[in-house]
């Protein structure tokens, strides 16, 4: 494998990746009445992975033509974490729990991606991947700060009565 078929296959990983977030965000948001907080941050997230997915497709098109389809681990990796969420109950709870774990595929996704990118000298792709890397940072930094909070106002809507 050559070092452009490696990074090649590396975007189309994310890019694979990208496009499970998106479905498993939908999905989410749908079911996120009741917390707006939540559905606004969802929201942002999906034009977030809507615009990254775009922009890692336009990389790979620059540096493929034409653009072959292959198999990518990284997409089935998050669609079997995007499968735990559906248990019945603390579904709120649950979603959070996986687009966490996807950020957290997200952003070693990208640092992969830049490492890569940095040794074989694309400097584009290494510019696009930074600044999806600080994204996918910030995102999960407010999921860390956020989670908690959720969990408590879960735990006060199931059972009201009881502190």
């Amino acid at each position: 494998m050559t070092h452009q078929e490696l990074l090649i296959r590396w975007l189309k990983n994310t890019y694979s990746l990208e496009l499970v977030v998106i479905e498993t965000l939908t999905e989410h948001l749908k079911k996120a009445r009741g917390y707006p907080a939540i559905q606004l941050g969802i929201k942002k997230h999906l034009e977030m992975a809507n615009a990254q997915a775009g922009r890692l497709e336009g990389c790979i098109k620059r540096l493929e033509n034409p653009v072959k389809k292959e198999g990518d681990g990284l997409g089935k990796s998050a669609e079997l974490l995007a499968s735990a969420e559906k248990a019945k109950g603390d579904q709120i709870v649950r979603d959070m729990v996986v687009d966490f774990g996807l950020g957290c595929l997200e952003i070693a996704s990208y640092k992969t991606l830049i490492s890569l990118a940095l040794h074989f000298g694309d400097q584009e792709t290494v510019s696009v991947c930074k600044k999806f890397l600080d994204q996918e940072k910030n995102i999960a930094k407010t999921l860390d700060k956020t989670l908690p909070t959720v969990i408590q106002e879960y735990i006060h809507r199931e059972n009201p009565n009881e502190d």
